[in-house]
């Protein structure tokens, strides 16, 4: 019996992250729990874990969705073939961020690797028939060079691959499907994107003055589930019994480990979580904000180059940094919030299917309720906003205490106010006229 626990407990804690590829929140959502296992290429381009894997159908579904996501992966030794569904929109919840001229948000950018990843295909493996499916696939089977020009009919898209000098990706690993990462980074405009990984082991992971030169997606990531959980047992769990029964069921039982923290999350919700990160991830919050000062200031005299924040769904890892950033800026807490809620009309225009933490009914004890966590509601912000001035005194306070000191604040205030002032003295801030000349023909 041990031994099948163990497999179980396995099982699940593979299955919460792979969770995550549903939700911008850590552990809210998995409906299934046959998986497989993918190459996943290493931060220096080497291939980690599995090299291949047999045909392989992998399909995450999301029922409150109307769009439904399906990846299907076929594999040749080592080589994959993916694309996405033509319904799911290429790049979601993807808009200016409120006040920040040159700073835009948005969800997965994955998606944007969905036709150059057919290029990895090999000859043999077109000729064996097992990347039929893939769009671009001739009638001989030969696979047929594909690029970027699909994307140039959405503006996300364009944005992100002619204009974006930084993206700031706020993901772990296991959230990324790196082949289709990097299959955009590398067809991408203007010598392709780099990856650059944060942290907090060395300096030379910060961004710096040097790194404007280059387009880079600078990974940090902002929610680890051992920071997460180490502040649940210390911060939430205050029954001195229920912290014996935590420690017991973290050596002995983890399913029943499992179950107690699906509870604890359950109970804290948005608020709970934002506040576990902001605590938790300070070092990864001011590297992101350091990160925009240096290139921003690095490139204040061109005005087409812009940021990218992101992280899956675009609401909550990267709703607290735009806070931050729009907080530093001096923006009322109204406009805040408001900017906020926008992603949970984005990301769900039908109110009829939107839920509430209140609506205990659908608690299941021991399981992570999806609905307390996948919308943007105002309270969740506010409740933030509230946190940070009781337990610090001021937002300022606490960009003190995670390194973000007052000197760095200026510099981004700065910069993010010469934006500013420069849209509203052009007198039409319109993003179309830095678009490629055939896309502002067809808006």
């Amino acid at each position: 019996m041990k031994g099948l626990d163990h497999i179980i407990s396995r099982i699940n804690i593979a299955v919460l992250l792979l969770a995550i590829h549903s939700t911008d929140c850590l552990l809210f959502h998995c409906p299934f729990y046959r998986f497989s296992i993918q190459n996943h290429t290493g931060r220096n381009g080497s291939s980690r874990g599995v090299k291949s894997i047999s045909k392989t159908r992998l399909m995450l579904h999301d029922s409150d969705d109307s769009a439904n996501i399906r990846t299907q992966e076929e594999s040749v030794g080592s080589k994959h073939c993916i694309q996405l569904n033509a319904k799911e929109p290429l790049i979601k919840n993807f808009r200016k961020a409120a006040g920040l001229n040159r700073v835009y948000r948005c969800g997965n950018t994955d998606g944007l690797g969905g036709e150059t990843a057919t290029a990895v295909a090999t000859t043999a493996a077109a000729a064996s028939g097992v990347v039929s499916f893939l769009e671009g696939t001739s009638s001989k089977g030969q696979l047929q060079e594909t690029t970027l020009a699909c994307h140039e009919e959405d503006i996300s898209a364009s944005i992100l691959l002619h204009r974006a000098g930084l993206i700031l990706d706020l993901r772990s690993d296991t959230e990324r499907k790196e082949i289709l990462a990097q299959a955009w980074m590398r067809k991408a405009p203007r010598s392709g994107i780099q990856a650059k990984y944060f942290t907090r082991n060395s300096e030379n992971d910060l961004y710096s003055t040097n790194d404007t030169h280059t387009r880079y997606v600078y990974r940090i990531d902002l929610l680890s589930p051992k920071r997460l959980f180490d502040y649940m047992f210390y911060n939430w769990i205050s029954s001195p019994f229920l912290k014996l029964q935590y420690t017991f069921n973290n050596i002995f039982d983890t399913t029943k480990l499992h179950e107690m923290r699906m509870d604890v999350l359950n109970e804290k919700g948005l608020h709970g979580l934002y506040e576990a990160m902001l605590e938790t991830s300070g070092n990864e919050f001011c590297a992101a904000l350091k990160a925009m000062t240096v290139y921003l200031e690095n490139n204040r005299w061109n005005k087409e180059d812009v940021i990218v924040v992101h992280c899956v769904q675009g609401k909550d890892r990267t709703g607290l940094v735009i806070m931050l950033c729009q907080a530093i800026l001096g923006i009322h807490d109204e406009d805040i919030v408001k900017d906020y809620h926008e992603s949970e009309k984005m990301l769900d225009p039908m109110p009829s299917n939107r839920t509430h933490q209140n609506d205990e009914r659908k608690v299941q004890k021991g399981k992570l309720n999806k609905s307390f966590f996948s919308g943007s509601p105002k309270a969740a912000m506010v409740s933030t906003l509230t946190f940070l001035r009781e337990k610090y005194g001021s937002i300022d306070s606490y960009l003190d205490f995670i390194g973000f000191d007052a000197s760095w604040r200026q510099r981004l205030q700065n910069v993010l106010q010469e934006d500013q002032d420069d849209a509203s003295a052009s007198m039409n801030n319109d993003d179309t006229k830095l678009l490629p000349a055939q896309m502002r023909s067809k808006l």
